[in-house]
Parts: structure tokens; sequence; C-alpha cells
């Protein structure tokens, strides 16, 4: 069955467009020199507006030999705003929506990122689509970076995050790690770079290898996914079904370490950085059809992947199918050795080739659709931070009706995790989701 889904992907390829609404104020020409120009000032969020010119000057490192050529033929949206409050320039990066991008996605072989001395192999649609945005970018990097020069004493350090659904979030990954291993960002002046949805689009071998040999730690990088997206999911689960179909087809796929036999696991590309799980409440009515993820706790929230021994509130990981109810799954607990295997179970369940081969998972009121559309995103986003507020408001209510005035309470002491747990990390700090909003 999964061989008859991989070979019909290809011709269902259409239907899994996610008809992201544009967000910029414009298009960017791959290879021009037009870029967003700052005007004005503000005291808060204020967009970058207005076509120009930019002089690109010359890289601090010369672009490596592997560096493939930029595609010339598409355009994508992007936006940037900056937050006086925090220093911080936002780049928000738009995810699939055209066939251009679609065959961005699809271009999936291999390649060396940034030289082989990093020792990482790159998704080749998305490294050359990060390539050709690479100059429209560098010039609002190193203004940004540069005017920290006239801030008063005292002002915020200049920092840069790129965010993004999808396509847009991979994309947002991959330049901001260029401009570090260029030495065009100093890993102080990056700001974590949040994707929603984003497909794995790097092999490095180890787990965060390569934010390490760039000087960066694993919350440099935090992925979000929804519970039951079909695409963080398509690059890394298990290739062992497809691993010599590909070998066959290209050299590059039989060079690739994730796919080489006798591999303990047959992966085409990995996450990087912390990855957190977006568990909407089951009465959305996107979500409510397939109920809660077997791997979960049966409730809404935002769970992080940690090491064994890293967590606050834990879930136990579940074996079997999903359910086909909100109900707690019933099967046998399982918990996994590692922060590594938690993920691969996370990744394989369920599988995407399974989900490919069901026909009821196509077209708009599908399950790829609905969980991986933005505007759901959105939506679950909004929930889970209703849902926490509302948690705040019952604890705040006990307190007053005890007699313990207004006071916010004291976060949990945090516990040793299980080996491998899924936990819902109420110690992270701001944004986007992980704390209870006041």
């Amino acid at each position: 069955a999964r061989a008859a889904a991989a070979a019909a992907a290809a011709a269902a390829a259409g239907p899994l467009t996610n008809n992201i609404s544009a967000f910029s104020l414009r298009s960017v020409p791959w290879l021009g020199s037009r870029a967003v120009r700052p005007q004005g000032s503000g005291d808060s969020m204020e967009p970058r507006s207005g076509p120009g010119s930019a002089v690109v000057a010359p890289a601090q490192r010369e672009m490596p030999p592997q560096h493939p050529p930029p595609s010339a033929s598409s355009s994508m949206e992007w936006y940037v705003a900056d937050c006086a409050r925090t220093g911080v320039r936002y780049v928000v990066l738009q995810g699939s929506d055209t066939l251009d991008h679609w065959r961005v996605n699809l271009t999936f072989d291999p390649v060396p990122f940034e030289g082989a001395e990093l020792g990482t192999q790159v998704h080749r649609g998305v490294y050359e689509l990060a390539c050709a945005l690479y100059p429209v970018f560098l010039p609002l990097v190193r203004e940004h970076v540069m005017a920290a020069a006239t801030d008063s004493p005292g002002a915020p350090p200049r920092r840069l995050a790129f965010t993004g659904h999808s396509l847009g979030g991979s994309v947002g990954v991959v330049l901001s790690l260029m401009l570090v291993a260029r030495g065009e960002l100093a890993p102080r002046h990056l700001a974590p770079v949040y994707t929603f949805g984003a497909p794995a689009v790097l092999h490095d071998g180890t787990n965060d290898g390569l934010l390490c040999a760039l000087g960066l730690d694993e919350g440099a990088v935090r992925g979000v996914t929804m519970h039951r997206d079909i695409v963080p999911r398509a690059f890394a689960c298990d290739y062992a079904p497809l691993a010599e179909v590909l070998r066959r087809l290209s050299a590059a796929f039989r060079g690739h370490a994730g796919l080489a036999p006798g591999a303990g696991r047959q992966a085409m590309y990995r996450h990087v950085g912390r990855l957190y799980v977006l568990q909407p409440p089951a009465e959305l009515r996107f979500t409510a059809r397939e109920g809660y993820h077997p791997l979960l706790p049966a409730a809404p929230g935002l769970f992080r992947f940690v090491a064994p021994g890293g967590g606050t509130r834990g879930a136990t990981a579940r074996a079997g199918p999903a359910p086909s109810s909100t109900a707690p799954s019933t099967k046998p607990c399982t918990r996994p050795d590692s922060l590594a295997n938690a993920v691969w179970a996370f990744m394989n369940d369920t599988h995407p080739l399974d989900t490919l081969a069901d026909p009821a998972a196509y077209g708009h009121a599908g399950s790829i659709s609905r969980f991986h559309n933005p505007d759901n995103y959105t939506r679950a986003c909004g929930a889970v931070l209703r849902c926490a507020g509302a948690r705040l408001e019952r604890v705040l209510g006990r307190s007053v009706r005890a007699g313990r005035g207004h006071r916010v309470p004291r976060a949990e002491p945090r516990r040793q995790g299980g080996p491998g747990e899924t936990v819902r990390d109420a110690a992270e700090g701001p944004p986007p989701l992980a704390c209870v909003p006041t």
C-alpha cells in the first residue's frame, strides 16, 4: 500500500497547495536588487515599506564552490517589521503558493550546505531559493546590525528573526544559518527562528551538530508543528520503503548518509533545534474528526520534545494507531529511551505514506489541508492561548475565594521527566506560545 501511495503522490501534488494568503507588501524578484527600504521610526512594530534599490556589498566570506545556482523563474512574498521595544527585526516569509514553489518542494535531492567542511547536506530546492533571496536580505541585515552604533545607551541589542509557515519557515532557517556561516551575522545577533508547519531540510548526521558548529544553541531554531500535520513529517519519517528506489534514481541519493544501507534510521532530513507540537482543542471544527494525538495527553497545549530528565509536566508516549475519538488511547504505554527516539516515534505516527494512501485525506476537507493550513495554525494558536488563560483564571479564582488575594501563582518546580518524554514546557519564555498570558 505504501508503494502505491508513493507512486500516486506526484499526481496528487496539485491539491496539496496550502492556499496561504499573501501577507507581504509586494513580490520580490529573485535576482533583482530591489529591497524594502526603512522609512520613519516608531515605538513598536514598524513595517518597512517602499521599493528602492540597494547596493549589495561583497560578503565577508566567499561563496563556497558547492553553492547551487539560484532559480530565476519564481518570486516569494515577504514582509519586514521592526520592534523598537525589543530591537528585533522580523522577516516573515510566505509558504507554498504557486506551482514554482511546489517545484522547489519536490526538488529534494541533497547537496552540501555552505561547503563540505560543515558536513551537512540540505534540500536542494530550498537551498537554491535561499541563495536567490540572500542578496535581497543582506542589505537589510547589515543596515539593522550597523544601526546599533547610533542607538542610545541602554537600548536593546539589535537582532534579526526569520519566521514563516511551511516552505517559508524552511527557507528562513536556511537563510539564518547561511548568514551566520558566512560571518554576516554573529550568533548573538540572531533571535530565535520560529517555523510553523515547516518540513525538515537539513541532515548533519547528529542532533544539532550544525548548530554547535556555528556557535548556536538548540534554541536558535524552534519548529512548531500541528499534531497531525503531514508536512513536517514528509522528510523526517522512515524512508526505508523508498530508500532503494531513490538510490537508483540519482547519485545524490546514493551518497546521502540518511539513506545509506544499514543505517539505523533511514530518513531524508532531520529537524534541527527545538521541536514543539501544537495540539488544538478537539472542539475546533477543523480538528474534531480525528481528535487528539495518541502520543500526547488528551488535552490542548503546546508540547516540547526534551531529552530524558528535562521536563516539567510530562506525557506518556503510547504505541498504536491514532484513536477514532477524543478519548485517551488505551494501548500499552512505551517510553522512548532518548530524545531522538521520541521524535522518531512521533514523525512516524502517522506515517506520511499511510496518510497519502487514504483518498479522504485530499481536498479542502481532507486532513492534509486542514492540519497544514496556515489559517488553522492561527486558530490553533489562539485556542491554546485561550485555554491557558482560562486555566490561569481558574487558579486565580480559587486563590481569591481562599482569601489569598489576586496573586499569580508561582511556577511549579521542575521535575525530572521520563526518558524521551514529550512535555509541555511551561518554563519556556515568550513568544510565541509556551507561556501563560497575563
